[in-house]
């Protein structure tokens, strides 16, 4: 029974993506977001509670994203906080099934679902742009920071966090040019690269696991390396690149095997 029920709460959000695609006029996109919401939750509570795994509810909240760019493309007019919260919600739950079942690649799965949310939401200043697309990179990377130990040795909690980082650059990149901020570009992909190597802090706190950390290390120097050119010229790429070298050298003996 349990599992027809969620089979239900599944088809019950392609209903929804069909009415939300021709549900243009205020108030009913607004009443699809909640709606597809609701019946995520149903569909994780009758799965906890029928212990039938977490295909069901994921399947749910996945779709549950498609529903909210769909109403959110075909709206009269841009939604903005409620698209926003939505996506968060589910993004969040998405996360939470999979820390509770362990199996971490259901965050990596939602990272493309959260991004095209995040390309496709009509936003209508750089400033929105940007928080959309940061509250939802935020999520996935204290995903793995909350995760702490508890992710074991599993790669995929830092694996979405990366894979976040990268549809989050070229849209925020796109928000700053839009906000003749284009002087400033390498603030970008250097605070991206803080933010990696907070998560190389934590690896190295954890247990220092060679494939983890040498994939978010890399991802916190392809960054800094990329924000070179960006914000520098002429001669001071070079330098900027030697410094970075010679900083490479030394950090690279001191890496745990």
């Amino acid at each position: 029974r349990a599992s027809l029920l969620v089979g239900g709460a599944v088809m019950t959000q392609v209903v929804l993506l069909a009415w939300a695609v021709v549900a243009e006029v205020a108030p009913w996109p607004n009443v699809a977001l909640p709606a597809t919401v609701g019946v995520a939750a149903w569909a994780i509570v009758v799965g906890l509670m029928g212990r039938i795994g977490p295909m069901g509810p994921i399947a749910a909240l996945l779709l549950g994203h498609v529903v909210a760019i769909a109403a959110g493309l075909n709206a009269d007019a841009p939604l903005f906080g409620t698209l926003l919260a939505t996506h968060a919600v589910l993004a969040v739950a998405t996360l939470v099934v999979a820390a509770r079942s362990e199996l971490h690649v259901f965050a990596v799965l939602s990272v493309p679902l959260t991004a095209i949310g995040t390309m496709l939401a009509r936003t209508q200043t750089p400033g929105q742009t940007f928080t959309f697309a940061a509250v939802l990179y935020a999520i996935y990377i204290l995903y793995p920071l909350i995760l702490g130990a508890r992710a074991k040795r599993a790669l995929e909690p830092y694996l979405a966090a990366v894979f976040a980082s990268v549809p989050f650059f070229f849209i925020v990149r796109d928000a700053m040019g839009d906000a003749g901020l284009d002087y400033m570009i390498g603030v970008l992909p250097v605070a991206q690269s803080l933010v990696m190597l907070v998560l190389v802090v934590r690896l190295l706190r954890i247990e220092p696991q060679l494939t983890r950390l040498a994939m978010v290390a890399a991802t916190a120097l392809a960054f800094l390396t990329l924000a070179v050119p960006l914000q520098l010229d002429k001669q001071w790429i070079t330098i900027a690149w030697a410094l970075q070298g010679a900083a490479v050298g030394w950090l690279s003996p001191r890496v745990p095997d």
